[in-house]
């Protein structure tokens, strides 16, 4: 069953899924914004990477109206340092 409320990882932001107007990435995080462009919460990322792809997940689960479960392990993920790009 599908449910009517979306709520986020920190567990202090609620949202019904018709009042959630669009998401929003930055490079700091995601932006939520209700249906008067107000933003109702921000999730913070290791950069705008993450971000966009927080992004593309919550607009499935959006238009899923809330029958696939978010999945919240990409707000986890670190950017990769130099050393560990760059062979020597």
């Amino acid at each position: 069953m599908a449910q009517r409320n979306f709520r986020f990882p920190n567990g202090k932001t609620v949202i019904q899924y018709h009042q959630i107007g669009r998401f929003q990435a930055y490079p700091s995080g995601v932006g939520v914004f209700n249906l008067r462009d107000r933003m109702v919460d921000f999730l913070h990322t290791a950069n705008e990477t993450i971000a966009i792809l927080v992004v593309e997940m919550l607009d499935k689960v959006w238009a899923s109206n809330g029958r696939i479960a978010p999945d919240w392990s990409m707000l986890d993920l670190e950017e990769p340092t130099e050393s560990a790009t760059a062979p020597h």
